[in-house]
């Protein structure tokens, strides 16, 4: 979690109530190739707790589940990213892909597969 004073600073001077702070991009990743960097602040739509993002992940993969999608295939989620360097809001589409092998890669080497680690910043 953030401390109050960097909650507060990032209120006032930058607008932004709520989202996630990207703690880290994988290199070579999609987020990395759609221009998100460390320090960024992720919207997704009104989802500003872990238990509302990690419900929202969920969802997305019953989503790969029931449509027996493969591997290859990603959902565009819309996105909007402050950019607090550049005092920038842009909106723009993360393509989001589902793989049980990515996830034990993940887990299993500790390799970084194509996903974001996001702090909460709850405002």
């Amino acid at each position: 979690m953030l401390d109050t004073v960097y909650r507060d600073e990032l209120r006032a001077h930058h607008s932004i109530k709520s989202g996630f702070i990207v703690a880290r991009v994988c290199h070579d990743s999609t987020v990395e190739k759609i221009g998100l960097r460390r320090g960024d602040v992720i919207d997704l739509d009104h989802r500003s707790t872990v238990v509302e993002l990690e419900e929202f992940l969920l969802g997305l993969a019953w989503v790969f589940l029931e449509k027996k999608l493969d591997s290859h295939s990603t959902i565009d989620v819309k996105i909007r990213v402050h950019d607090i360097r550049a005092k920038t809001s842009v909106c723009t589409i993360l393509p989001m892909g589902f793989s049980f092998a990515v996830v034990c890669s993940y887990y299993s080497s500790g390799r970084c597969p194509n996903l974001l680690t996001w702090d909460s910043l709850v405002i």
